[in-house]
């Protein structure tokens, strides 16, 4: 009986002491775990035939050893290849070789090394060919430390403006009249751009507005365009409305605006537009709003403005217009009452006819005559006598 319970005794302690030891022996990570393996496209997004550097990132440094013999192969998704020059490169240490043959659809990589703690990088130029999203998943990258979960990234690929030919929504002519005014306006300066030059509808460019295949509005006021109104916006044979107040415009007022035979509105005020105001304005038979004011036109009003007889608004303040004011200012008699026409702070003058003076009384914001500083539109040395030497 105290054999069996000496037996017993013993049995219980040696499992307790077994159980305690499972709690105080240490336990050991692994101190050899695979690399991390990823990727990564940049640029992305990229425009249909543009190049982006395929890079793939091994990452090891939860390890304390090397990983040798690193192996993967990336079979890329259609609608991509390595790109010509494919541009290949290496940090995984010596001996590793990196396959990547331009116009081919596979990218190999066998024989490299990652250091302890370290991680290395490998990149290969690639093409998009088509339009869309390629999601590009690697095989598992292999290693003397392990395997590794593949890698994967999507490249998105987007069909972009390249040039008037190569785009269809609106008239050749049309488009073009929009590249003229984006590129002599500092368009990559604006303060919104959104699709200009990029998107292939032109449709979708800020401040564009179309209908039945033709640009009938531009709106950019207030949008820092900086330079001169190209001559080629006369060829938007449908543009109804035109605003470009409130920029850093300067030159002249090109006289091909005559040509926008549907043009309703028109606001350059508030820019640094220079010269006379163009006669071919009159030709803008439906012209309803005509704002031109806080610039530094010069010259006399146009007689041919007297043909706008569809005009509501006409605003020609604040520049150095000068001379009589003419006549035919009187056939404007749609003008609002009031605030319909704004001549004041120019260098004008009314003749003698009371008719004219009481149209623009009646039409005019304020008192427009007390703003005047008439003086004759030609140069004033012009009037002076010759100077002669002393002594003559």
């Amino acid at each position: 009986m105290n054999k069996t319970l000496s037996t017993l005794t013993l049995a219980t302690v040696f499992l307790l002491v077994l159980h305690v030891a499972v709690f105080v022996l240490p336990v050991y990570a692994d101190v050899t775990p695979p690399p991390d393996f990823g990727k990564s496209f940049s640029p992305n997004p990229i425009a249909t035939g543009g190049v982006s550097t395929l890079n793939f990132t091994i990452d090891n440094t939860a390890s304390a050893a090397a990983a040798t013999e690193l192996a993967f192969t990336d079979i890329l998704p259609a609608g991509t290849t390595v790109a010509t020059p494919s541009n290949e490169a290496s940090t995984c240490g010596l001996g590793g070789f990196l396959t990547a043959t331009s116009g081919s659809g596979t990218i190999s990589y066998t024989g490299g090394t990652v250091a302890a703690g370290a991680t290395c990088t490998l990149s290969v130029d690639v093409t998009g060919n088509a339009e869309g999203l390629h999601m590009n998943t690697t095989g598992n990258l292999t290693s003397s430390s392990g395997i590794s979960d593949p890698a994967y990234d999507t490249l998105t690929v987007k069909v972009v403006f390249t040039d008037c030919a190569s785009q269809s929504s609106i008239p050749q002519a049309e488009c073009q009249a929009l590249v003229d005014l984006y590129d002599n306006t500092n368009g990559a300066g604006w303060t919104g751009n959104t699709g200009w030059k990029s998107a292939t509808d032109l449709c979708n460019w800020s401040g564009v507005t179309c209908s039945g295949g033709n640009v009938i509005q531009i709106d950019l006021s207030g949008n820092n365009l900086d330079g001169s109104i190209p001559s080629s916006v006369g060829n938007l044979s449908q543009l109804q409305k035109l605003s470009l107040s409130s920029n850093s415009l300067s030159g002249p007022i090109p006289s091909q605006l005559g040509n926008l035979s549907q043009l309703q509105k028109l606001y350059l005020e508030a820019n640094s537009l220079s010269g006379p105001i163009p006669s071919q304005l009159g030709n803008l038979t439906q012209l309803q709003k005509l704002y031109l004011g806080a610039n530094s036109l010069t010259g006399p009003i146009p007689s041919q403005l007297g043909n706008l007889s569809q005009l509501l608004e006409l605003a020609l303040q604040n520049n150095k217009l000068c001379g009589p004011v003419p006549e035919t200012l009187i056939n404007l008699i749609n003008l609002r009452d009031g605030d319909g026409l704004d001549l004041s702070s120019n260098n004008l003058v009314t003749t003698v006819s009371s008719n004219l003076d009481s149209f623009i009384t009646q039409k005019s914001v304020g008192e427009w005559k007390t703003t005047q500083y008439p003086r004759s539109c030609f140069p004033w040395p012009m009037f002076m006598p010759p100077v002669t030497g002393a002594g003559s």
